[in-house]
């Protein structure tokens, strides 16, 4: 069974990821695997600005803590709501080390990542292509799908496709694949054949 990985900011999770990988796996009967990255220096509040501003910054820390593990929770449970409610093999991966370096490994297993071209794993903005996009995309080891990215709209003057436009192109592609893959088995039954005893 091919295994695809959705790629996630428990923070601010990404619904054109989870629209397309819900598609895509449905498409080829994959199972999908919600991976979210939750760094352990990433946080969705300014550690400094705590530290300077209160007094027990200490206790404040464990507070803030507390609620952005609550809010990464609650992404994970939603995924795994989606994949039950969309009936698709499903399993959820959390990662609390450095956010590339685990999507580049998990990268190797996988036959597929679907990620949204605006993650950065950090609470600022970043003009796109962000730099966790380019640094992945320096050394991945598997097909990536990146959901939305408008800046090359512009570059190539073309348009988006609709989810149901984009089905078909992967339906289409697909043929492809499955046409060369029966042409190989068709080959190695025939040499076989041919092949002296």
């Amino acid at each position: 069974m091919k295994k695809f990985l959705a790629v996630f900011d428990g923070y601010k999770m990404s619904p054109s990821t989870i629209d397309y990988a819900i598609q895509v796996t449905k498409l080829a009967e994959a199972h999908l695997v919600g991976i979210f990255l939750n760094e352990f220096i990433y946080h969705s509040y300014n550690v400094y600005e705590v530290m300077t501003t209160y007094k027990d910054y200490e206790e404040e820390l464990k507070k803030l803590n507390a609620k952005d593990e609550e809010k990464r929770e609650k992404a994970a449970l939603k995924f795994q709501r989606i994949c039950e409610n969309q009936r698709i093999h499903f399993s959820i991966h959390k990662d609390k080390n450095v956010a590339i370096q685990e999507l580049k490994h998990e990268s190797m297993f996988a036959d597929l990542i679907i990620i949204n071209e605006s993650e950065t794993f950090t609470r600022y903005k970043e003009e796109l292509p962000a730099r966790f996009i380019t640094d992945l995309l320096g050394d991945v080891q598997c097909p990536l799908l990146i959901t939305y990215i408008p800046f090359l709209q512009s570059i190539f003057k073309t348009q988006s496709l609709s989810l149901n436009e984009f089905v078909i192109v992967g339906i289409a592609s697909s043929l492809v694949f499955f046409a060369v893959e029966i042409d190989k088995v068709i080959s190695k039954r025939a040499s076989r054949q041919l092949a002296p005893a």
